[in-house]
Parts: structure tokens; C-alpha cells; sequence
């Protein structure tokens, strides 16, 4: 099954996202923020990670800082998000940026288009 790591500090929002990816077929974990993001990601396997660029403790921006420099994390696929006006400092990174408020069907074709269609 295709394994998601959702890091969002919003809860809501990554309570919803999760379960609607969830019945998509991803098998999906939160975290809601970036220090319990990384520690998930230390421990379990993923296919794709998707991250909120402006978090509060640990952001966005040291999560991807810390997957670039992983040997074993930096090949994970990343999606990330935030408000618009972030898509600029996250072109450097070449992850696909998802600019909140974004819809199921925004969100559903980036994944699609990173690792495709949910595995069985």
C-alpha cells in the first residue's frame, strides 16, 4: 500500500486531507508538526512525504533541509505547501508546490503526478 506522511501543523485540515487521501487508497500518517514529523520519518518507510512549509518549532523548510541531506530519506518524493506567496523560495527545492487553500482535486493530481495512482 502507498504509504503518505502528511506533516501539517493546521489539525483540521490534516485530520480532513488524511482521511479523504485515506479513502483515495493511501495509507496515511499525520503529524503535526515537523519535530514529530521527522521522528516518523526516522522510523517508518514512506512513499511520499507532504509538508507545510510554515510550521511553528520545526518548519517545512528544516524538514526538507534535513530529507535533502539524509542519504537514506533523500530520495523520498516531497510535496509541499503553503501559501502562495511561498512558491517562490520553494522553487530552489524542485519539490511540487501546492499553494493553500487547495482542493482535494489540486492535491490528488501532484500525487499523482510525483508517484502516481495508490498501490494495493
Amino acid at each position: 500500500m502507498t504509504r503518505i506522511l502528511l506533516i501539517e501543523d493546521e489539525e483540521d485540515l490534516a485530520d480532513l486531507l488524511g482521511q479523504l487521501l485515506e479513502i483515495q487508497g493511501y495509507q496515511v500518517e499525520v503529524a503535526y508538526e515537523g519535530r514529530a514529523g521527522l521522528a516518523k520519518i526516522r522510523s517508518q518507510d514512506f512513499d511520499l512525504v507532504i509538508t507545510d512549509l510554515t510550521m511553528p518549532i520545526v518548519s517545512g523548510w528544516e524538514v526538507l533541509e534535513e530529507l535533502r541531506d539524509s542519504p537514506e530519506h533523500s530520495a523520498i518524493p516531497v510535496i509541499v505547501t503553503s501559501a502562495g506567496e511561498a512558491r517562490d523560495k520553494a522553487k530552489p527545492y524542485g519539490h511540487p508546490f501546492v499553494a493553500k487553500p487547495f482542493g482535494l482535486n489540486q492535491m490528488l493530481a501532484a500525487i499523482d503526478k510525483l508517484i502516481g495512482p495508490p498501490s494495493p
